[in-house]
């Protein structure tokens, strides 16, 4: 299916500079409400759960738009009995089957009989459900699921082809976002470790990174360079480090407001 460039560009850019998959829930979920007029979303994260697993930690798991209280009751009570989780675990899950709807899974008249039905989606105001998945590579990356009100209606069969031409999309925007967040990750942790070291030292990794040899540096800061080379062995040290190519790396890693 061909995606009109203004239909993409309202779904990508938004999440274009999110970093991280809470971020990437919220603005993705915002973007597609636009889209499908779903105003409620879920995304659960599935990069650290098993494959075959029907629970994922309530850490990963984000609602967007919902009551206070239903995250907490879903993932205590309801996520083992989430028919969307078990069509995911299930064998007839096929790789083509990027896109499934609730009412694909359980009929309207067993659905409206089930407690997940009675305490979970009508008193939160869900009613039809449609889930994409994320991908990373082979593997499945995430769920991401829009949710709508009784009176706007189940999803169409022109919706599920417009949500499965965008997954490819998606799963870009997904992989940017956990890339910037481990730049962003990495960045804090270099932050916390040159602090270990003292004013001086920190003034001596500053010229190793501009290139400056040991002599240099010595004349720049009134020293000899038996001295540099001495602060370069605390340095290495310190830091975990066995020369100055990799000092260099450490600490010319990109900044967390690098863009892509």
């Amino acid at each position: 299916m061909k995606i009109e460039d203004h239909i993409l560009g309202a779904v990508l850019d938004p999440i274009r500079w999110v970093s991280g998959a809470a971020d990437f829930a919220h603005a993705a979920a915002a973007s597609l409400d636009r889209v499908f007029g779903a105003p409620k979303a879920v995304f659960v994260d599935r990069r650290r759960s098993a494959p075959l697993t029907l629970r994922a930690s309530p850490e990963d798991v984000y609602f967007i738009n919902w009551p206070s209280w239903c995250k907490t009751h879903y993932c205590e009570r309801f996520q083992g009995l989430d028919p969307i989780r078990h069509w995911l675990t299930s064998a007839s899950a096929t790789h083509d089957e990027d896109v499934v709807c609730l009412s694909d899974l359980v009929s309207s008249h067993r659905l409206e009989r089930s407690d997940y039905f009675h305490d979970m989606l009508r008193p939160s105001g869900a009613r039809h459900v449609m889930t994409m998945r994320i991908h990373d590579g082979a593997n499945i990356a995430g769920l991401l699921s829009l949710v709508r009100d009784s009176a706007a209606g189940d999803f169409t069969l022109a919706e599920r082809r417009l949500a499965h031409a965008l997954i490819p999309a998606l799963d870009i925007a997904y992989e940017v976002a956990r890339e910037r967040a481990g730049r962003r990750a990495a960045a804090s942790d270099r932050s916390r470790t040159l602090c270990a070291l003292t004013p001086r030292e920190q003034e001596v990794v500053r010229h190793v990174a501009r290139g400056h040899a040991n002599k240099e540096i010595a004349r720049l800061i009134g020293a000899s360079p038996w001295t540099v080379k001495n602060h370069l062995r605390a340095i290495f040290g310190k830091l975990g480090v066995r020369n100055r190519t990799e000092l260099c790396a450490l600490v010319t890693a990109p900044s967390p407001g690098d863009q892509p």
